[in-house]
């Protein structure tokens, strides 16, 4: 089983689509797969999406292939009708996804009233917090400390909607950055938008690049062509996989002591995040 601290990528599908659940096994480079109910799903499919989405998961016991993959839904805002139907659904049926995506979080109480409803059945399935509006990043850090919340990802479209923003690239660095902080503050996973043009794979690198250098952790993909992309710009290089170990090797003979790489003092947030570039080095897909 994947571990979430080592997903590079979550690809969204809408929820009705659930054959594709076999397909993502058959991608080498997907990690996780997230079932859309909400803006995947017009108002009049929800009803029929929710139920082909639980009867499909209540007879699929075994994974697609040899390459298991985690298995998420994004359900609809628990301030909707919809979204109350969604947690009712799940909690009278068997499928238990190993993460729950939850749409528009605005406050640690909204994370709260979903960890209730969700406190026996789904205690081990956690969540992933979309902050898509001012008040949601207003509210970051705190919405980060719940205990059920293992991601902080952040929704463009719908911020810049809020905002009434046009947000590129450059002029939404200070909400990203926001994002990051956020989840780092509460050793919590930072996960970045979607890239919307699909067909634009040099596009999809720059972004990726620009978000890695941020320090978010995955990127959300809306087509199975951009999840190679993805994982190889997010990969730990070949150079970063070297110091990590040199620097792990001088930290282990000091014994404790004071000591320091190229002129760098090594501390304690520097070799933890080398264990973790070691840690994603033993899955790198090439």
């Amino acid at each position: 089983m994947q571990k979430i601290e080592l997903c590079q990528n979550l690809l969204f599908t809408p929820a009705n689509r659930v054959g594709r659940y076999e397909k993502a096994g058959e991608l080498s480079f997907a990690d996780m797969i997230c079932f859309d109910l909400e803006d995947a799903i017009s108002i009049q499919e929800k009803e029929v999406a929710r139920a082909v989405l639980l009867s499909y998961f209540q007879k699929q016991k075994n994974y697609p292939s040899n390459h298991p993959i985690l298995v998420s839904v994004r359900v609809n805002s628990i301030k909707t009708s919809f979204g109350l139907k969604d947690i009712s659904a799940f909690l009278e049926n068997s499928f238990i996804p190993d993460l729950i995506v939850l749409p528009k979080v605005e406050s640690v109480a909204e994370v709260e009233i979903y960890a209730s409803l969700f406190s026996e059945k789904f205690s081990k399935a956690s969540f992933i917090a979309m902050i898509e509006t001012a008040k949601g990043l207003e509210n970051a850090s705190e919405i980060a400390k719940h205990e059920r919340v293992e991601v902080l990802a952040y929704g463009e479209i719908d911020l810049a909607s809020d905002l009434g923003a046009k947000l590129n690239l450059e002029n939404s660095l200070a909400f990203r950055s926001k994002i990051v902080q956020a989840a780092k503050a509460s050793g919590k996973l930072a996960w970045d938008v979607p890239f919307l043009d699909f067909k634009n794979p040099k596009g999809l690198e720059k972004e990726t690049e620009f978000v890695r250098n941020l320090g978010f952790d995955a990127k959300i993909a809306i087509h199975p062509n951009q999840l190679e992309t993805i994982v190889k710009v997010l990969n730990p290089t070949e150079k970063e996989i070297q110091e990590a170990k040199e620097i792990i090797e001088i930290y282990e003979k000091a014994n404790g002591s004071v000591c320091e790489y190229h002129g760098k003092m090594i501390d304690v947030p520097v070799i933890k995040k080398c264990q973790r570039i070691l840690e994603k080095a033993k899955y790198v897909r090439k």
